[in-house]
């Protein structure tokens, strides 16, 4: 891969995430009456980027919930990076979701 490309690479998955980030702060601060929200980068041992998410809001359950455009957008990006989502919440228990992507850097 050229310097070019993954350049080009790397900056559309940087605007990726941020649009994760937008989403999910615009969830929060339409439905989840939060008061407070956190956001967290971790590198992997494994070459992997994990992005952690989560508030104190309402939560909700994943698997009676049915997924607006907002998650369903997500998850179409998360796709997009060869990524993995995983959410974990309950009925007034807040939300945490962790994205896992792969870590590209310039070694190969």
């Amino acid at each position: 891969m050229s310097d070019h490309t993954f350049l080009l690479y790397i900056l559309g998955s940087m605007v990726l995430m941020l649009v994760f980030v937008q989403e999910l702060l615009n969830n929060t601060l339409k439905y989840a009456k939060a008061r407070q929200a956190t956001l967290q980068f971790n590198a992997k041992e494994n070459s992997m980027l994990e992005m952690v998410y989560s508030d104190d809001g309402i939560g909700f359950d994943p698997q009676a919930q049915k997924h607006g455009y907002g998650l369903s957008n997500i998850e179409t990006r998360i796709h997009l990076l060869k990524g993995s989502l995983h959410i974990d919440s309950q009925p007034q228990k807040g939300v945490t979701f962790t994205f896992m992507f792969p870590n590209h850097d310039r070694k190969n």
